[in-house]
């Protein structure tokens, strides 16, 4: 998957030599010649059906003029199994067509989650994926220091906006205190409504069909026989080994493996190789998304993931394995004093965090006050109740 991310990178040194293309269909969409007409729904750099993007998708399936647009026809063919007919391979014929005649785009990462070169004078909605405990974009990429390769980048982006994978006209934002906003080189409206992810925990059996899996129905088997579940979910990390990641999981599942009251459940960030052998008491998952995970466990392990703000909705048992925190802190950087904000939540140790864990689960211990401190802290809870499903209102809304 990091490759594909870096293939779009690429990609915008041949998108620049079909700039007149761009500007042409921009002027075509100025003066009406071409009329928008299809919302589309890209996603994870077009190469997953996952995030946001995906839940407002399907949150307007029935609406015809709701398109999923991707890089893969992989996720074309998953799609279609699931009955799920409006997808299409960005750069087919239909593809293009429905890019045309387009009037917004939903993105989770970007505009390379669709095809930039076909989106002037489209609106541009990001609803991002998730609340990020780290620093992200504009404050940590080096493509914003200042050499002549990046200065001509930035003009070249004045004219050619949607090849910086960061444009958007609106940004959805469902933080307190908008900390982080200024991560983008741009300065789209900000709009407050809820994440669609985060309406799967409301509406989770509602979506249920087009989330299933083999692996989530092994899990409700578990469920069954009374064993409590726990999901490690860690962070991507720039500089971490494949290797570092086998030995960081082991010294975490070690602590559960020889304990049938347990089922110890890995999901790596979709960007890491993922080749754990699933065992009796382990599992790993490979799917893309998360959040249909989440109604399922009983208790979760994460650091610095953007789930592990979201999963505080639950009010269960969460702790951060924070082992690399003060190098962490020091590069890339997080937008809170965790210390001060997380406190007991924040554990180092792969054994004290498996104790922590067991015995909030088990009712020894709670820090569901603390929990709950953290989210009124960082989470908007009126854009959560605002949530709107209709793209349609949405449209109407942010273009008001």
């Amino acid at each position: 998957m990091i490759k594909l991310f870096r293939k779009n990178k690429k990609r915008k040194y041949r998108y620049l030599f079909i700039l007149p293309f761009y500007l042409a269909i921009g002027l075509l969409r100025k003066t009406n010649i071409i009329r928008g007409e299809y919302y589309l729904f890209g996603s994870s750099g077009g190469n997953e059906f996952n995030d946001n993007s995906k839940y407002a998708f399907l949150t307007n399936i029935e609406n015809q003029k709701c398109i999923w647009v991707t890089h893969s026809k992989k996720v074309v063919d998953r799609l279609n199994e699931l009955g799920i007919k409006n997808v299409v391979i960005s750069n087919s014929f239909k593809g293009v067509y429905y890019h045309l005649f387009s009037k917004m785009v939903v993105v989770s990462h970007g505009t390379y989650d669709v095809l930039p070169p076909l989106l002037k004078n489209v609106k541009i909605l990001q609803f991002w994926h998730g609340l990020p405990i780290k620093k992200i974009g504009n404050h940590v990429e080096k493509e914003y220091e200042h050499s002549i390769v990046n200065t001509f980048w930035r003009i070249v982006f004045r004219l050619y906006p949607h090849l910086n994978n960061y444009y958007c006209d609106y940004f959805i934002d469902n933080s307190k205190n908008g900390y982080y906003l200024d991560f983008n080189p741009f300065n789209p409206k900000i709009v407050k409504i809820g994440y669609p992810r985060l309406n799967i925990i409301k509406e989770n059996e509602k979506l249920d069909f087009y989330c299933q899996n083999s692996k989530l129905e092994q899990l409700k088997e578990v469920r069954s026989l009374g064993k409590k579940i726990i999901l490690y979910m860690p962070t991507y990390r720039n500089n971490q080994s494949y290797e570092d990641n086998i030995d960081i999981c082991d010294k975490l599942y070690h602590h559960f493996k020889n304990d049938n009251n347990w089922f110890f459940v890995y999901k790596s960030h979709f960007l890491v190789k993922n080749h754990f052998k699933n065992s009796n008491n382990f599992m790993n998952y490979t799917d893309a998304d998360p959040y249909p995970l989440l109604p399922l466990i009983d208790g979760l392990i994460t650091d610095y993931s953007s789930i592990g703000i979201d999963y505080l909705l639950y009010n269960k048992p969460i702790y951060y394995f924070t082992y690399d925190l003060e190098e962490y802190e020091n590069s890339p950087g997080c937008y809170f004093e965790l210390k001060n904000l997380f406190r007991d939540l924040l554990v180092a140790d792969a054994k004290k965090i498996s104790s922590k864990i067991k015995n909030e689960v088990f009712g020894k211990e709670n820090k569901s006050k603390l929990r709950e401190e953290i989210l009124d802290k960082i989470i908007d809870k009126d854009t959560i109740n605002k949530f709107q499903n209709n793209i349609d209102t949405i449209y109407y809304e942010v273009n008001n």
